[in-house]
């Protein structure tokens, strides 16, 4: 027995030898400090690695100048007098894109010197309003043009041929025949159901 108890204490104590001593554990104060830390050091590199597109700071300084222009058109509304006047609800509104577009501004300003105005505007034409979307938008306007002199039915037949062909959507044989089902269901669709007469 006596010397079974000292086997016990013998390995007591190799137990306690090799268990590691537990490191002390940050007080809330600094475990606050830390995440704070790591969370704004996080938030600059998402800062830094934000690139600015062409084109960006153009259309942010032109929905600025929208809003600042509604803005002053619904100050001009007649009996602005009170929270349920007609113009309230639009100067609550146009008030909040503004702060939100000079907020972005404000933010963004580092990144928005990366492009001079010129190099920028010349960059975001490509960008913006690339070959295909100049292109479908003569589409458009030929088929406007088109309206009056050939009436609905064939100018809309020839642009959705066009409109297939240009986009690539079906084959050549196949395009007739699905831009006269589609002519056929708006023929019924307006003919019979919203009773709107269609030249």
């Amino acid at each position: 027995m006596p010397g079974l108890r000292k086997y016990h204490l013998r390995s007591l104590e190799s137990q306690n030898r090799n268990c590691p001593s537990p490191s002390p554990s940050p007080s809330r104060g600094e475990g606050r400090v830390g995440v704070k830390l790591a969370r704004n050091q996080g938030v600059t590199a998402m800062d830094d690695k934000i690139t600015q597109r062409p084109g960006e700071r153009i259309l942010l300084w032109f929905l600025l100048a929208f809003s600042i222009f509604f803005l002053i058109q619904a100050f001009i509304l007649p009996n602005l007098k009170d929270l349920s006047s007609p113009g309230a609800f639009p100067i609550f509104i146009i008030s909040i894109m503004i702060l939100s577009v000079l907020r972005i501004l404000w933010k963004n300003r580092r990144h928005h010197t990366a492009f001079k105005i010129g190099e920028e505007f010349g960059k975001a034409i490509p960008l913006v309003f690339p070959k295909t979307v100049a292109i479908y938008t003569g589409i458009l306007i030929l088929y406007i043009f088109l309206l009056y002199p050939l009436h609905f039915w064939a100018s809309s037949y020839l642009f959705l041929i066009g409109s297939f062909l240009f986009l690539k959507g079906a084959k050549t044989f196949r395009s007739f025949f699905i831009a006269a089902g589609m002519l056929v269901a708006i023929y019924l669709l307006f003919q019979y159901l919203f009773r709107v007469i269609l030249w």
